[in-house]
């Protein structure tokens, strides 16, 4: 976890780690992240001010996440920014713990990304790799379209429907056995929060 200079800041990123938690354990359902958690630092990262097109969410994520412990991978830029704020270690994608991934990736890039992640071990399958995907929408789905979730945490079934749908044909290519897999946290442009754990069944309707 990032150092903080304030009880705000620690607070902040408390409570997204709890709505991050909570997206975890109800795979499927959305959780929105407050506006206020989305302001600027007073001392803002260096990304903020480089590339503003960024989601501040990536940030608050990362502090949430990111320490001198654990190894990430993001894109060009948001890479460099996260390492100096979290002392976290930027590496490869195939190595990564965390995996950072904006919505304005393409698309083959993106498949290679998701393929090449580590989807932990039979030993430890909790060294599996956590990848936050940024997506344009996200929405509530009906039995009628979008996905259909179910597995743990998911009372009969969960629907959904993003912008980005290659998303889960590039997670069901990789064709990890139990208990292998990612785990995935979409969010979209409205800071609406979405978990998928390697758990979860998914379904195209």
């Amino acid at each position: 976890m990032a150092n903080f200079k304030s009880k705000s800041e620690v607070f902040e990123t408390q409570s997204i780690f709890r709505l991050m938690l909570d997206a975890l354990s109800k795979p499927g359902r959305l959780v929105k992240v407050p506006a206020e958690f989305l302001q600027k630092d007073e001392e803002p990262w260096p990304y903020e001010e480089a590339s503003p097109s960024y989601h501040p969410l990536f940030a608050k994520l990362a502090a949430v996440v990111l320490d001198p412990q654990v190894s990430f991978y993001a894109q060009e830029g948001m890479a460099q920014d996260l390492a100096l704020h979290t002392q976290a270690q930027l590496t490869s994608a195939e190595e990564a713990d965390y995996l950072f991934i904006t919505k304005e990736l393409a698309q083959g890039d993106l498949m290679e990304l998701v393929a090449q992640a580590k989807a932990g071990t039979l030993f430890d399958p909790q060294q599996a790799a956590l990848l936050f995907c940024e997506v344009k929408r996200l929405e509530q789905g009906f039995e009628q379209d979008g996905f259909a979730l179910s597995g743990p945490g998911i009372k009969d079934r969960n629907y959904l429907k993003l912008s980005h749908p290659q998303l889960f044909e590039y997670r069901a290519a990789r064709a990890d056995e139990f208990p292998l897999g990612i785990d995935l946290v979409l969010f979209d442009e409205a800071s609406n929060l979405v978990g998928i754990p390697r758990t979860t069944l998914v379904k195209e309707l």
